[in-house]
């Protein structure tokens, strides 16, 4: 289950934003420090019932089918299973019951999951805390099988995934309210709610993007480069009014010439510099106004 990276920019949002954890203050989140699961922790099958709804039968048919990782020291033993294990069998009842996944595809999940090495269950925690992110698993079934938080997911998708030629198609399950099952039978803290978190991130986000008419026209007017300055006036901290300033030309041959230059545009100053009688440079000022009702909701 290899973390995948988070754009540089996305990192300096979350660096800004990031809740004080030390001060305890009102306004700031409480530390939550990352959890360390036991890994030689012993749960039995009758924690797995509590924590899965299964039933014996039901667990003694996907024991049967090869879709139960557990230990026992012989065939009529107890079952015991890790946390770790825990974890993969709520995921696999999840993606049975929720999308009926076959115990093919159950029992391959289970399999990378073991070659893989990793205590997902640990990896999970590592990625929620302490600011409380959401964790999915996203996988196609057959090759694909990652956990991680939401964005970096969001992430993937945007950078193309299902644009592809012969795109496939994924499942993402959110991992979260598996773990909690499982810290209460460990009788451990409930994963951080990371609804503060994220909403101040989407806040600064949304201020990287035109928030209405007056600043994407300020954009379209910066990035034109057909004008010498530009005025920006504000009002409440909103966009009113704009000034272009631009460079007509540095002669004009005659009267004609220039009352077509003052009739281009109904609203605007324009400027007209004499040497020695002689026009040598004609500049515009054009104004624009805009009105609250320009604002975006």
């Amino acid at each position: 289950m290899t973390k995948k990276t988070i754009p540089q920019e996305l990192i300096n949002e979350q660096e800004e934003v990031k809740p004080n954890t030390e001060s305890g203050q009102e306004g700031s989140s409480p530390a939550n420090p990352k959890q360390t699961i036991p890994v030689d922790k012993d749960l039995t099958a009758s924690d797995l019932q509590k924590a899965s709804g299964m039933s014996y039968r039901q667990l003694n048919s996907w024991d049967e089918k090869g879709a139960i990782p557990s230990s026992r020291e012989h065939e009529e033993a107890w079952r015991k299973f890790t946390p770790n294990d825990f974890f993969t069998i709520l995921i696999c009842k999840e993606l049975r019951d929720r999308f009926g996944v076959s115990f093919e595809a159950i029992r391959k999940l289970q399999d990378k999951f073991d070659n893989d090495k990793v205590n997902n269950l640990q990896h999970a925690i590592n990625l929620i805390t302490p600011l409380g992110y959401t964790v999915c698993l996203f996988t196609d079934l057959e090759e694909d099988f990652f956990i991680d938080q939401d964005l970096e997911i969001a992430n993937y998708i945007r950078s193309g995934l299902f644009r592809k030629k012969n795109a496939k198609d994924y499942i993402v399950l959110r991992l979260n309210p598996l773990m909690n099952k499982i810290f209460e039978i460990l009788k451990k803290p409930p994963v951080p709610d990371g609804d503060e978190w994220y909403q101040k991130l989407f806040e600064l986000q949304g201020q990287r993007f035109v928030q209405n008419d007056a600043e994407f026209h300020l954009l379209s007017i910066v990035r034109s480069k057909d004008f010498r300055s530009i005025t920006v006036h504000l009002k409440d901290g909103r966009i009113y009014q704009t000034d272009t300033y631009e460079e007509l030309r540095e002669k004009v041959d005659d009267a004609n010439e220039l009352m077509k230059i003052i009739k281009e545009k109904q609203y605007q100053s324009v400027a007209i510099d004499l040497v020695n009688g002689e026009v040598i440079r004609i500049s515009r000022k054009s104004p624009v106004k805009f009105s609250k009702t320009t604002e975006k909701s």
